[in-house]
């Protein structure tokens, strides 16, 4: 198993939980997590930081919605 696919499962079981958490939806932001994993790796050859900085822009995205949506808390 390659060092990439351990931290991209890692991120993916990372954003079920807080998706579990804040929105109930665990696979979707889960599948967000590494559908964004796989865009910016293989596709655009981010490499490892590149990519960690990808999920930090994702948590960053997910931290201002949750600020910014209206409705129950």
């Amino acid at each position: 198993m390659s060092v990439d696919l351990l931290i991209a499962l890692a991120c993916g079981v990372f954003y079920y939980r807080v998706g579990q958490w804040e929105y109930g939806r665990g696979f979707t932001v889960a599948g967000l997590s590494v559908a964004l994993w796989l865009l910016s790796v293989p596709l655009l050859g981010f490499g490892r930081v590149g990519a960690l900085a990808v999920q930090a822009g994702l948590f960053g995205a997910l931290t201002v919605w949750n600020a910014t949506r209206r409705g129950p808390r």
